[in-house]
């Protein structure tokens, strides 16, 4: 780590051990229920078939997931 992060952190009253890692931003999901076609997501048009998977942006696919609707998939 560089001198200048390291003396930041000592300033600040954050350690090494508080920084969490953001979130990656693009997450592999499948669909778990019919969603349509023409659907669109992350600036695309797509079709929103049940068992698809997708790799699409994070912040576009929360909702589904949150709602059921779709899985992230870890692996």
């Amino acid at each position: 780590m560089s001198q200048l992060f390291i003396s930041q952190l000592s300033r600040s009253k954050m350690g090494i051990m508080d920084i969490v890692p953001a979130k990656d931003p693009f997450i592999k999901v499948r669909l778990l229920v019919e969603l349509g076609d023409g659907v669109v997501v992350s600036d695309q048009v797509a079709n929103l078939t049940r068992d698809a998977i997708l790799f699409l942006k994070r912040i576009h696919v929360d909702k589904y997931i949150s709602q059921g609707q779709t899985e992230e998939l870890t692996s």
